[in-house]
């Protein structure tokens, strides 16, 4: 009976964190830089995963690419002017639904919509990543 207790507590709590997996899939045009005549379409998929850590909540940000227009498949964005953002551990803040890194020198705040499943990147909140799981 405790077992059953202790378990319903922790499903319970587990619903009011920000953690599990929150995509964003966009593409656009690419055009030649000496011409300005379009080329292709980049595809991009963004994810920015978020787990419990023992300082808080740790998060990672991965972002791969695929250009219609060449053979190279899907890319790894890590070393590209649009790179993921460096992982940190952030605290959550509930009254502000936040993320908000432990280092000054970190991503900075991203916002959760825990109900909506639901992460953005900026207080407009005009773009955001879908909760996945």
């Amino acid at each position: 009976m405790v077992m059953a207790i202790v378990m319903s507590c922790q499903n319970q709590q587990s619903a009011n964190e920000p953690t599990g997996v929150y995509v964003r899939a966009y593409s656009f045009e690419i055009s030649n830089l000496q011409t300005g005549r379009p080329v292709g379409i980049r595809e991009v998929r963004d994810s920015i995963f978020i787990e419990k850590s023992y300082k808080g909540y740790l998060v990672r940000n991965h972002k791969w690419r695929k250009n219609d227009y060449d053979q190279e498949g899907w890319m790894s964005m890590e070393h590209s002017d649009n790179r993921p953002m460096r992982p940190f551990v952030a605290r959550f803040d509930m009254k502000t639904q936040s993320l908000q890194a432990e280092h000054a020198l970190s991503a900075g705040l991203l916002y959760v919509d825990i109900t909506l499943g639901r992460l953005y990147r900026d207080k407009s909140k005009d773009r955001y990543y879908r909760k996945l799981k």
